[in-house]
């Protein structure tokens, strides 16, 4: 997915979003760590761009780099009390 030239741009350690012309949020993810302390900066920051509004996301995770095993089951359990 190439990141276009005309709309705004919202940028994370971990991804680079923006909305298309029909308020679609666009995400291609970044390398580079997932710790736990990135995931929950990631998750306020989603929130925040959307405004805690449920938007439609397409999402290009080929460069996403995954996070180790134990980290991945701490976090899911940690957040699936709050969504």
């Amino acid at each position: 997915m190439d990141i276009p030239q005309h709309h705004k741009i919202y940028e994370h350690s971990i991804a680079t979003f923006w909305f298309d012309e029909n308020n679609i949020l666009h995400a291609v993810s970044k390398g580079g760590p997932r710790t736990i302390e990135i995931m929950d900066d990631y998750i306020v920051f989603v929130k925040n761009m959307v405004e805690n509004k449920q938007v439609c996301i397409l999402t290009d995770i080929s460069k996403a780099t995954p996070m180790d095993k134990k980290n991945t089951r701490l976090y899911s359990h940690s957040i699936s009390k709050s969504v």
